[in-house]
């Protein structure tokens, strides 16, 4: 079986960087290139969250929902959409379980950089 692999660039003008996307089938392959969706890497999509000698500090508040299929974390600002981040979370330093936690908890998660003096 081949596999295919699509290229993109970031859609930012100066930015180099790209994303390469692997398909199993030349179907797959040619729908995502029909789709011809513009890419921006997390840099250029998050740029909030992104830290950078600009952007010295993030933060992130996530809650506890209920669904019908289970618990999740979901930001505070999707609160009353069906937008959910998943079950289980995790990063540097940190991994949470939605289902270890009553719902309504609320998790923040921040970060930092130091710059040398």
């Amino acid at each position: 079986m081949a596999i295919h692999y699509y290229y993109q660039s970031c859609e930012h003008a100066e930015c180099k960087e790209k994303s390469c996307r692997e398909f199993s089938s030349r179907r797959d392959y040619n729908e995502s290139i029909k789709r011809n969706r513009k890419w921006r890497c997390v840099k250029h999509s998050q740029p909030e969250e992104y830290l950078s000698k600009n952007n010295l500090n993030t933060k992130v508040e996530l809650i506890v929902i209920q669904k019908e299929s289970g618990k999740y974390w979901q930001y505070v600002e999707d609160a009353g959409t069906d937008k959910v981040r998943g079950g289980f979370i995790f990063g540097t330093g940190y991994k949470a379980s939605a289902d270890e936690f009553d719902i309504g908890t609320k998790l923040t998660v921040t970060a930092n950089i130091e710059l040398p003096e």
